[in-house]
């Protein structure tokens, strides 16, 4: 039978620090972080690269190239917890700034995925009879992923 892992019991640490974009994992490695609490979900974490399409005149053909690099938006769905500082300092210090943040994702296995982004469009939940109080927001990522 395989070892499967779930993702419950991952975290996701920030530090605000200047942006560095030759940042390995000792560098990383090196920064204290302060956990995230309360999240509920985190979005597809990785690489895209754009296509570049090459026309070959004698064969007819178009010819696919990965070009640039693209670390995209990481979607993050947060409750609120009155003990939690963190929920305001996304909302009220990082979101819609452009400070840059060093993240840390530790996921259950001991397993860390390491980048740099900014924080944008924080929303709290619409406010009904059936959702909790939290919120949702972006990382837009600025750096390569580091896997440790």
């Amino acid at each position: 039978m395989a070892d499967y892992t779930s993702w419950i019991g991952g975290t996701i640490g920030y530090i605000a620090a200047t942006f560095d974009s030759t940042a390995d994992a000792s560098a990383y490695g090196a920064k204290t972080y302060t956990e995230l609490g309360s999240v509920k979900t985190a979005g597809a974490m990785g690489d895209t690269s754009n296509a570049i399409n090459v026309s070959i005149l004698k064969t007819g053909r178009v010819l696919k190239v990965n070009g640039e690099k693209d670390g995209g938006e990481i979607s993050i769905s947060v409750a609120f917890d009155a003990s939690d500082s963190t929920y305001t300092a996304i909302r009220d210090t990082y979101a819609n700034t452009n400070t840059n943040l060093w993240f840390e994702v530790t996921d259950p296995d001991a397993d860390l995925v390491y980048f740099q982004g900014i924080v944008a469009n924080f929303q709290e939940n619409e406010r009904n009879g059936t959702t909790e109080k939290g919120g949702t927001f972006v990382i837009r990522v600025n750096s390569a992923y580091v896997y440790v």
